[in-house]
């Protein structure tokens, strides 16, 4: 009886969505602190492209990309005023080592680092970030191949 017990939690728990996973946010230089206020890696889940929220408007579209992976850790209604929201769409084979935050000519720069994971599947970086007054660049970095791409930069508010 606990055999077919175990069998079935085991198997219950392999179906469930993955958990997000949490990575180190590295802050460069000084005047950078709260551009980052909250992220997980979702692995497993994925959206076409780039996805951003920056108003009400945004949100339902932002929501639904998520395909009910990320849904759950997305707060209601979210305060554009003081919050903005980026989907990045991690390459499967490759998986996040940590975050970077720092400035560099008036600009606040995220850096997302990648290298490979040899079979780690495809995932979402999930970024909260604040309303800045400088602008935001989101790079996606690969030191290992040394390849960095800059994938979009916010407008300051």
């Amino acid at each position: 009886m606990r055999g077919c017990l175990a069998l079935w939690m085991l198997l219950v728990g392999s179906c469930a969505s993955p958990s997000p996973v949490a990575v180190p946010v590295t802050v460069m230089g000084d005047g950078e602190d709260g551009v980052v206020l909250g992220h997980a890696v979702h692995l497993g889940s994925s959206v076409d492209g780039l996805r951003y929220a920056g108003q009400d408007s945004d949100w339902p579209a932002f929501r639904r990309a998520g395909r009910g992976d990320y849904a759950s850790v997305l707060v209601e209604e979210p305060d554009f005023q003081l919050e903005q929201w980026v989907a990045v769409p991690v390459p499967g084979g490759e998986r996040v080592t940590g975050i970077v935050v720092q400035s560099e000519e008036g600009v606040d720069v995220v850096t997302i680092d990648i290298e490979a994971g040899g079979a780690a599947p495809s995932g979402v970086c999930l970024l909260r970030l604040s309303r800045r007054k400088c602008q935001i660049a989101i790079v996606l970095r690969d030191q290992g191949r040394g390849r960095e791409q800059t994938l979009t930069v916010l407008s300051g508010s």
